[in-house]
């Protein structure tokens, strides 16, 4: 199964749960004037277009991010491979 399959249901999750948490923490911080309080008003303000491009965007660095980091994983694993066929050759030759 293709990993893409799951982006359009990831995407309208994710802009209801932060529209849903935006609105009460905006409502919270506002007299206060954090920064959260400050992002989650400019969320408010986005058309749903825009949310979707921002959801978009999360998700495909999240993937990228996942991605190269199993890539450095995989490729520490291929050099300790390399490392100990290397010592194995050695000691029988």
């Amino acid at each position: 199964m293709k990993g893409t399959a799951f982006e359009p249901i990831i995407r309208d999750a994710a802009i209801k749960a932060l529209d849903g948490i935006s609105k009460r923490v905006a409502e919270a911080e506002a007299k206060g004037g954090g920064a959260l309080g400050k992002l989650m008003r400019r969320w408010n303000s986005l058309e749903t277009q825009e949310k979707e491009q921002f959801i978009a965007m999360a998700i495909t660095v999240g993937t990228a991010a996942a991605a190269a980091f199993s890539a450095i994983r995989e490729r520490r694993a291929d050099k300790r491979a390399i490392k100990i066929a290397k010592k194995a050759a050695k000691k029988i030759t």
